[in-house]
């Protein structure tokens, strides 16, 4: 038998880009999933803290820990940076409205992800994906469709945070424009059931 690779489908509501202003005064990350450490979350927040210091910047997390450890190590990056809020656990149209008022969606993953929703979810919302090298989030984000760091150094964080603070506002909506695009063409449910057809039909 050939094997086929068929990508996860996502709900698109709205065919249109959403329109943003890039904020060039204070750039706005979100982070939407577990909180563990796994996920990436803690090491992330690290260097988000040190490149903190010194731009303007804030973050929104949406999430739930899973242990009280990682409850405790959340709360202690929230005591220690006033630029970072946490939202607790929250539904879908809030997360999308969320994702469509920030700048940047952050996906830090340790896990090897095999095709995350919430990157497609970023992009739909308007927003230039930073995300971990691993599984399949690179091949959603290739070719320029958003910026790529390795969870596993910290000097690539920090050089991505710095790269996608710089961004110009032309460099930002182009980014953003490939992605929605790739996802329009290759991530609705329409595009998932012919793909599906076709390999039943032959």
């Amino acid at each position: 038998y050939d094997a086929v690779c068929i990508n996860n489908p996502v709900s698109i509501i709205d065919t249109k880009l959403p329109e943003k202003v890039l904020n060039k005064t204070a750039k706005n990350y979100i982070y939407v999933g577990l909180i563990k450490e796994e996920k990436g979350i803690f090491r992330f927040l690290n260097v988000y803290d040190k490149f903190s210091k010194n731009h303007n910047i804030n973050l929104k997390i949406i999430g739930k820990p899973l242990t009280i450890k990682d409850k405790l190590k959340l709360k202690s990056c929230l005591k220690n940076n006033s630029s970072i809020e946490y939202l607790g656990y929250k539904d879908h149209k809030y997360i999308d409205n969320e994702i469509k008022k920030s700048d940047f969606s952050v996906v830090p993953s340790y896990y090897l992800e095999n095709y995350p929703t919430t990157v497609l979810e970023g992009i739909l919302g308007g927003n230039v994906v930073i995300a971990s090298n691993r599984g399949g989030t690179a091949e959603i984000l290739d070719d320029g469709r958003g910026l790529i760091f390795d969870i596993l150094d910290e000097n690539s964080i920090y050089n991505v945070l710095e790269k996608s603070y710089n961004l110009t506002e032309d460099e930002y909506n182009n980014i953003c424009k490939k992605a929605f695009e790739y996802v329009l063409n290759n991530n609705s449910y329409d595009t998932y059931y012919e793909k599906i057809m076709k390999i039943i039909d032959n």
